[in-house]
């Protein structure tokens, strides 16, 4: 048995390596060069070692094939993904703040309030367009909506009364400072009031008898203070929309009023 397997062993190397013969014969022939007869001696001489190779580089290429192969829809998947949106640029906008709450002394008419030395005792709150702030604007026309709360009950609410202003209304320009009266305390008065103005226009310079009529009719009304605490809260409102948001503490003690900024 085993010396017929040698016997076919033998006969089936020498018919391989006659037909390697012709092989390497014709391909010289055909192409004149040596290179396919070292790849095929190869092959005959390492027969183990090149089916491991074949096998290496078929595998390969089949790799290659299918990664070729999905490039296509790979493509197609990064086209339909939606562009991300970049983050929107800053926008410029007013930086209004309250500074500080101060005492002064007004005249107060039914069409303006002044400040003089021989007025009556008012407080009032300083706002500033602050300009050392980043990508800082101009506010026009702002507006102040002023409400007075006991706890969650409105007690009053209107257009609060700038100083030096007829209008309920102002600009910023950037460093502007406005003051923003909020409690007026008359002479001789046992309670402390604020002041409503519901005139948003300025008033008429060059006609006399409309000014007369502006005077009289959109005047600033006052408003008794009761309870004595109360917690006022302040919502600028200039030509865009809000531009602010402010609270303060009203205490009525010992026949004088006080205002604190609630921070």
């Amino acid at each position: 048995m085993l010396l017929s397997l040698a016997l076919l062993s033998a006969i089936a190397a020498r018919i391989f390596n006659t037909q390697i013969d012709r092989w390497t014969d014709s391909l010289v022939t055909r192409y004149g060069s040596r290179t396919a007869v070292y790849i095929l001696d190869y092959v005959a001489n390492n027969p183990f070692k090149s089916f491991i190779y074949f096998a290496v580089i078929v595998i390969l290429s089949l790799l290659v094939h299918a990664y070729v192969a999905t490039l296509p829809q790979i493509a197609s998947e990064k086209a339909e993904e939606p562009a991300k949106e970049s983050p929107p640029a800053p926008v410029a906008e007013p930086k209004i703040k309250c500074v500080d709450v101060k005492s002064t002394s007004v005249f107060s008419l039914p069409f303006c309030v002044n400040e003089n030395s021989l007025g009556e005792f008012s407080l009032y709150a300083l706002f500033r367009n602050d300009p050392t702030e980043p990508l800082v604007e101009a506010a026009y026309a702002v507006k102040a909506h002023v409400v007075f709360l006991d706890g969650l009950k409105e007690v009053h609410s209107g257009f609060g009364t700038w100083i030096d202003r007829p209008e309920n209304s102002v600009d910023f320009n950037l460093g502007d400072e406005r003051r923003l009266l909020l409690v007026l305390l008359p002479f001789q008065a046992q309670a402390a009031y604020t002041l409503n103005n519901i005139r948003s226009a300025p008033m008429p310079r060059r006609n006399a008898r409309e000014y007369v009529n502006a005077a009289t009719t959109q005047t600033i009304k006052r408003y008794c203070l009761i309870p004595n605490e109360l917690t006022i809260s302040v919502t600028l409102i200039d030509s865009e929309g809000p531009c602010g948001n402010f609270k303060f503490e009203y205490r009525w003690n010992n026949g004088a009023p006080s205002i604190t900024k609630i921070d």
